[in-house]
């Protein structure tokens, strides 16, 4: 029984910018429209299938808003920003 690892993890870079996360995924040679980006609360998942397949899953270390998320695709690149979620402010007495 032969096992071939079909998808490619592509080169990926996450910056914490504070408020939001930023992420950089190298997919080259992909159309744009052969591109899924998937969040939850506590991850993201790119993956991509034009010839080659490609996949990569980012973890947060804190929870994002999956409705704020932003991806831009040029050139092979990927970029993504998406927002944390808000965390409640204490009422003051």
């Amino acid at each position: 029984q032969m096992c071939i690892r079909d998808r490619i993890e592509p080169f990926t870079d996450v910056f914490d910018e504070g408020d939001h996360y930023w992420i950089i995924v190298d997919v080259p040679g992909v159309k744009k429209e052969k591109i899924s980006v998937e969040a939850s609360e506590h991850s993201l998942t790119v993956a991509a299938s034009d010839g080659r397949k490609y996949y990569k899953e980012v973890a947060f270390s804190e929870a994002v808003d999956p409705g704020t998320v932003e991806a831009q695709y040029k050139n092979g690149v990927l970029t993504i920003t998406v927002e944390k979620k808000r965390k409640p402010r204490k009422k003051e007495r």
